[in-house]
């Protein structure tokens, strides 16, 4: 629940304006070193100066949040050094995403690498030198994010100007980032209501199962999550440039195929992962993270096909998209669990998704003509479906052994032979 909070607050702080900073910084690289600057201080005084008030009135509502959500099982000071550490966390999160923007691995892992350093050390000194819990936990997730902001302000010191506001550029940012707060929550409803409708209709033994199952998906989700933050700042710099179409193109292509082979290898490895890291009344259940796979996917791929939303400053269109998809997933969760169990679940989760993506790629065409190459991702998507279920079903029906491994050395060879023309260009 602190972790809760202190995400919540976050959000609240941040106003989505990461997505601000990191699409008008492109915007105005024509404009010079300057224009650039600009924007990174204005989103720091945003959250420099609307993140104070969010602690100071979090503060006051302290002794409500403490019975609400905790019991009185914390102390004041407790939550409120949580409220504080997510007003340092964003500034630090703001310099690490500079540190990407301006094309700087090194720089961003060094930060991120600084803040888990000093949490960790701290958090585990106090535990075993003076025997603390929660203060410990707490005290570390504090110290970490200041120390990592203090460290990352030092490192973009020649973006900063404290020597004036920049009040007049928030309008504009935050015309494109504000949509983009609900659009968050509503996707944390899509990403979660799969466990509420499991609680609800079939009980806590099958949300366990359920719970289980997904956890191995969290592995794959850390790869594509690396791949879409290295991306996103190349992703912006080709909506700026006269051959981004192309680009952006050939990256859709590539990355869901390469997504589709992940895909395949999963269906093969499940039981392998659910008989060796479970216990064997999990082992069942291995078909959700065959299928809960493709949420993670089609999650990261989101950010390649929305490119032309975002070039045309309509992030309004992005929130109605979530309603959208947040009010199926909730209809689909209502009728497949009862009707499928867990697979139901994992099915909503993964129809909605893919909903999503469909109607993301319709809209951002219209709006920014990209030439998505439809044909082939369709045929991908096909060849994902066909061959994952039908390694599935192998595996479900106890089949032998090599009639999944053939399946899966077959699914990857036909894909990359689709795939095989776009790596031909790219080589080009």
């Amino acid at each position: 629940m602190l972790l809760l909070t202190s995400n919540l607050v976050s959000l609240v702080i941040s106003a989505a304006t990461d997505s601000g900073q990191s699409f008008f910084f492109f915007k105005e690289k024509e404009h010079g070193h300057a224009a650039q600057k600009g924007v990174v201080n204005a989103v720091l005084q945003w959250r420099l100066i609307w993140g104070l008030c969010i602690v100071v009135l979090s503060s006051f509502l302290t002794p409500m949040i403490n019975e609400s959500f905790f019991n009185f099982q914390l102390s004041n000071w407790e939550i409120v050094l949580v409220i504080v550490s997510a007003l340092f966390t964003q500034i630090l999160t703001q310099c690490s995403g500079l540190f990407r923007l301006i094309f700087r691995p090194k720089g961003y892992i060094l930060l991120s690498l600084c803040q888990t350093t000093v949490a960790a050390t701290t958090t585990l000194s106090l535990v075993f030198i003076f025997g603390m819990t929660i203060k410990a936990y707490v005290i570390g997730l504090a110290s970490g994010a200041l120390i990592g902001s203090i460290v990352g302000i030092w490192n973009i010191r020649s973006y900063l100007d404290f020597s004036k506001s920049y009040f007049n550029l928030w309008p504009r940012i935050l015309k494109f980032s504000l949509p983009l707060v609900p659009e968050a929550l509503l996707f944390y409803i899509v990403t979660t209501a799969d466990r509420w409708a499991i609680k609800a209709y079939l009980g806590q033994d099958e949300l366990g199962l359920f719970a289980v199952a997904t956890k191995f998906t969290m592995v794959f989700a850390m790869a594509l999550e690396a791949c879409r933050q290295a991306w996103l700042p190349y992703g912006l710099a080709a909506m700026n440039d006269k051959d981004g179409p192309k680009s952006l193109k050939a990256a859709a292509t590539m990355y869901f195929g390469m997504g589709v082979i992940g895909i395949i290898i999963f269906s093969l490895v499940s039981p392998l992962l659910m008989y060796f890291f479970t216990a064997p009344a999990y082992h069942s259940s291995f078909p959700v993270l065959c299928i809960s796979i493709w949420q993670t996917v089609l999650y990261n791929f989101y950010v390649i096909v929305s490119v032309g939303i975002w070039k045309s400053q309509r992030t309004g269109l992005s929130l109605a998209l979530m309603i959208l998809v947040a009010l199926l997933n909730i209809n689909l969760n209502f009728y497949l669990v009862p009707l499928l169990g867990i697979y139901g679940a994992a099915l909503s989760t993964s129809i909605s998704h893919l909903v999503w993506i469909a109607l993301t790629i319709w809209i951002a065409e219209r709006l920014w003509r990209v030439h998505y190459e439809l044909r082939k991702l369709l045929t991908l998507l096909v060849m994902g479906c066909s061959f994952g279920g039908a390694i599935t079903y192998a595996h479900l029906i106890n089949s032998a052994p090599y009639n999944a491994w053939l399946l899966a050395a077959g699914g990857i060879a036909c894909v990359l032979f689709v795939l095989a023309p776009t790596l031909k260009g790219l080589r080009e």
